[in-house]
């Protein structure tokens, strides 16, 4: 019985996969799948995210956080060239002149811009996620056409006020 029970255990997590995390490390295995549950998105777009996080670094390598702080802002000029970019509308459809990226794609992008600094970060965090999102998940197609390519080019920058 002893055998048996020792043969089960061992083939269980070959045989049968397994759905807990504390479980497989338990077992001596990591299933990294049950710890990175998204799914990765199609080369072309890790292509795409790549060049943005460039471009990113670029632009970053230019900005001075310092003088961001004490102006309180980060400045027309690079509002105009985060759209020119295309680093405004990372996740608004390209139909409307965005990247359309995933939110995978997304989080990957804008963990640069938190890096690079903190009032980038807000900026472009308020514009992106709460600024334009009601228009992108629950807006007419007019409302769509009228407003996302400013907003994805930089024209215009979204808000939110509660």
């Amino acid at each position: 019985m002893e055998a048996a029970t020792e043969e089960r255990v061992e083939g269980a997590p070959t045989e049968h996969p397994c759905s807990s995390f504390a479980k497989s490390l338990f077992l001596g295995e990591i299933h990294e799948e049950l710890v990175f549950p998204w799914p990765q998105p199609d080369p072309d777009e890790q292509d795409k995210v790549r060049a943005l996080i460039a471009s990113a670094h670029e632009l970053g390598s230019r900005l001075d956080p310092r003088k961001i702080e004490e102006d309180g802002w980060i400045g027309d000029d690079v509002i105009r060239e985060l759209g020119e970019r295309g680093l405004c509308g990372l996740y608004v459809p390209e139909r409307f002149g965005g990247q359309g990226l995933s939110q995978t794609g997304y989080a990957r992008v804008f963990e640069t811009f938190a890096r690079i600094d903190a009032t980038l970060s807000i900026v472009l965090g308020v514009h992106q996620s709460i600024g334009f999102k009601g228009i992108h998940m629950f807006g007419t197609e007019e409302q769509k056409e009228r407003f996302l390519p400013d907003l994805a080019a930089g024209r215009k920058l979204a808000g939110f006020a509660l």
